[in-house]
């Protein structure tokens, strides 16, 4: 019996009747965000350094959560101002100088991405919580403001 190549290993470079159209979007794009200076994570991955942001409203307010691995408390910075809630944070991985590197998929990383928080956020109360890679900010709604009924005295 022959040896067969691995499935794949003939379609380097070309294309394939067997292979999605798109296959190869991540990689092209990270090649685009290289070659116009945009961070990526790692040099293949071709993903934006910026953490995604999930916001969702509670009954108590607002509650933002980002994803942020090997991130610790005071690599992230959280700034409220104007309406607008800006997170930025840098990692760093470490002296690859030292050791002699087999694989290296891990790799510095700096960030900042910025939210416009809706009318009703109270800024003033905005906190976080960084816990097991996953950071949790709370913002509660402002007080309700309502008309005030004034008397009107005769005289």
């Amino acid at each position: 019996m022959r040896d067969l190549p691995r499935r794949g290993a003939s379609e380097v470079g070309t294309w394939s009747a067997f292979r999605p159209p798109l296959a190869d979007l991540g990689s092209w794009l990270g090649d685009l965000d290289k070659l116009f200076g945009r961070p990526t994570l790692g040099a293949e991955s071709g993903r934006s350094q910026v953490p995604q942001l999930h916001v969702s409203r509670t009954d108590e307010g607002y509650r933002v959560t980002a994803d942020l691995p090997g991130f610790a408390e005071g690599d992230v910075k959280l700034d409220a101002h104007a309406g607008v809630l800006t997170l930025s944070g840098q990692r760093t991985t470490g002296n690859w100088e030292e050791h002699a590197a087999v694989r290296r998929e891990r790799s510095s990383m700096r960030f900042a991405t910025s939210v416009r928080l809706p009318e009703d956020a109270n800024i003033d109360t905005v906190a976080g919580k960084l816990t097991d890679g996953v950071l949790t900010i709370s913002i509660s709604h402002k007080p309700e403001v309502k008309p005030r009924q004034i008397k009107i005295q005769a005289t």
